[in-house]
Order: structure tokens, then sequence, then C-alpha cells
């Protein structure tokens, strides 16, 4: 922003962000007789990253204007219970533990709350979430059944954006060359696994995992109200960023349960969710216009992405076993 900027040559601004959250892991392990042994663990990672380049006041330049955008996120988080297994609803409810989302909330508040204090009491360094992401299922009639006991949880939330943009009114002319704007990204939540296991309960033994990501990705180059002129050619693109030759957006949830009792009744279940929102766009904004008085006119999106939700589970009791995969 700020006055008018003329240039003798070219305009080159370039913005780059690498982000890898190697492993978030929540480890359980508890041995013991009878019923008194737990085992369960929760792993939520919260990750907020964004890159952007922008113009706001009028520029002219000789050469070209080339603005970029590149961002590139990848996550890690794993949940591991082992022992007895997870606590069931009535103790659950008795102890004032709640459900799995009650938990899930109750690290999130913790997160948030240590965020800020370990930032002078700055609160715009809390996550921005209020909540984690709903454990839960849908069913043929359209409602929905939440999980309420899961002996390993890993719940990844994954907010990125990548933007290239000319913002407010401005004047962009580039009287000999090309003006580009491009922006990049590339987010994997590819490893989010939870693995619960319950071994040699003697009662009722629950070995149930839940692996939930929640991913929104914005990828967005436009030029917005702005008024452009090149002389050689024009391009806007949004398109996938080349990480060491992946250029897929990767969302990946395994979940996996197991649970053996001795005497009465084993309960494995597992939820593997995604939920994702991916926006990706190359625009050329309604308010304002484009002059081109040579050369090639681009305007591209791209958007590649893959999504894989694998849950699997098994049950061995004396009496009974339960085994669900969702």
């Amino acid at each position: 922003t700020g006055g008018a900027l003329n240039l003798s040559g070219k305009l080159t601004m370039t913005a780059t962000q690498t982000a890898t959250v190697t492993e978030t892991h929540a480890k359980a392990d508890a041995a013991g007789s009878g019923t008194a042994a737990v085992g369960a663990s929760l792993a939520l990672a919260v990750i907020h990253d964004s890159v952007a380049a922008s113009i706001g006041r009028s520029v002219t330049a000789a050469g070209d204007i080339d603005i970029s955008a590149n961002g590139s996120a990848a996550a890690a988080t794993l949940a591991e219970a082992s022992a007895d297994g997870a606590k069931n609803k009535t103790d659950n409810a008795s102890g004032g533990d709640g459900d799995v989302n009650k938990k899930g909330d109750d690290q999130l508040k913790l997160g948030d709350d240590r965020a800020a204090s370990d930032n002078g009491g700055d609160t715009s360094k809390k996550s921005g979430k209020a909540k984690t992401t709903d454990a839960s299922t849908g069913d043929k009639d359209g409602g929905s059944s939440k999980v309420q006991v899961a002996a390993a949880v890993a719940i990844n939330m994954m907010t990125t954006s990548s933007l290239a943009l000319f913002t407010g009114t401005p004047t962009v002319t580039s009287t000999g060359g090309k003006v580009r704007l491009r922006s990049s990204a590339n987010t994997d939540a590819k490893q989010t696994k939870a693995d619960g296991t319950e071994v040699g309960a003697s009662s009722v033994g629950i070995g149930a995992a839940v692996a939930i990501n929640d991913v929104d990705i914005t990828n967005r180059a436009s030029t917005g109200n702005a008024t452009v002129s090149a002389a050689t050619g024009f391009g806007v693109e949004a398109t996938m960023r080349n990480v060491s030759g992946n250029v897929t957006h990767e969302i990946d949830a395994l979940a996996q349960s197991g649970a053996s009792g001795d005497t009465d009744v084993s309960i494995a279940g597992a939820l593997a969710l995604n939920i994702v929102h991916n926006h990706t766009e190359a625009t050329v904004g309604g308010g304002g216009t484009v002059t081109v008085n040579g050369g090639n006119i681009t305007l591209k999106a791209v958007n590649t992405e893959s999504d894989t939700a694998n849950a699997t589970s098994t049950a061995e009791g004396g009496d009974v076993g339960v085994g669900v995969s969702v």
C-alpha cells in the first residue's frame, strides 16, 4: 500500500512458506487387573498456515510485474492406547470426563490458554476454533450418532491459505512486459492415525479408535478491482505447489482398533473421517478491467486432491465380542 510506484525495470514479489509438524503423538500405556486399568490417549493438532503476496498501490513498471505466493503444510497426528482400553460411557459420565469431543474441547482450551500465556496474554495467538470436530457418523435416515467412548483419538484441524492478490483499486501497468499473479498450495494431512488396542480385560474391554481430519484449504489468485494493463502478456494462476515431486493434497485418516476379553464383553469400534473444504480459484475481478496489448493470456486453476479414510476393528470376548468400523 502507499503512493504510486514507478519503476524503470521489473517488479518481482514472492512469498513462500513451508510448514511441517513432524508429529503430534499421544501414547497411553496402563497395565492392571480387573476393571481398573485404563490406557486411553488423545492427540490434537490445530494448525493455521497462511502466505500472501499482494499489491494495494498503483504501480507502473517498464518490465514484468510478477506476484506469487507459494505455501505448503504437512502434519502427522498419532494417538496410541493399550492396556485395558477406555472407560465405558457410564464411568466417563460419573468421572466427569465426558465423551470424545468433550475431551478434545478440553485439550483445545488448554492449548489456547497456553498459547496466549506464552505470548504475554495475547489472545490473537489462540487457534480461533470454538470446539473440536464432531466425532459422529450419519445414518440412512439423515440422523447422526456421536462416538461416546474411545481408547485412541487423533484429531487434526488444519487451515491453510495461499493468496496472490491485487487489493483495493490500484492501477497496475507494465509498459514493456507481462503482468502475472500466481498462487500455489500443497496441504498434506496424510498421517492422522488412531491405534486403540486392548488385551486381557477380565470384565469389559473397550478398544475403540477415532481418527479425524478437518482440513480447510484456500488457494486464490485474483486481480480484484484493479485496473491492469500489460504489453506482452497476462496471467492469473492458482496451482499445486511441487514439494519434492508431490503435487497433490493428500488427506488420510486411519483408525485401527482391537479388543479381547477373558470373561465377559469386548468392544472394538473404529471411525476414520475426513472433512475437507478445498477452494482453488484464479479470477479476474468483475470490478476492474484488464487490457493486454500483445502476448498470451492465461487463466489457470489446478486442484489435485487424494482422500483416504480407512477404519478396521476386531473384537474377541469370552462371552461377547463386538467390532464395528466406519
